[in-house]
């Protein structure tokens, strides 16, 4: 799918300058934090792939209760950015579809 394949790169980068951002706003030089946010996602997109389990199940086995990452996720659910993903890959997909019924009517 397009929206995922082709448009999720740039959804990636915009959440690890998120995390980037987040990790300056802490105290963290911009390289270091630009590194470790990207080696972040690079880790957990490894794990993703090499392991049986659903990212959900991952994403509780990391959080600890009472924990900085529940906290964190929270905040994250609190935002909405959960759906905020949905909405950017629907919003890709709808472009797409778009496009092609445009390129569809133009060059019959």
């Amino acid at each position: 799918m397009c929206a995922l394949i082709g448009s999720g790169p740039a959804f990636f980068c915009t959440a690890v300058e998120g995390l980037a951002d987040g990790a300056v706003k802490a105290g963290l030089s911009r390289q270091l934090a630009n590194t470790l946010a990207a080696r972040t996602m690079l880790g957990c997109a490894d794990v993703l792939v090499t392991s049986s389990k659903h990212p959900a199940e991952l994403k509780n086995d990391i959080s600890t209760p009472g924990g900085t990452t529940i906290y964190g996720l929270h905040e994250l659910e609190n935002k909405g950015v959960r759906g905020a993903f949905m909405d950017a890959i629907m919003a890709a997909f709808n472009r797409a579809q778009t496009m092609a019924d445009q390129l569809a009517r133009d060059t019959k």
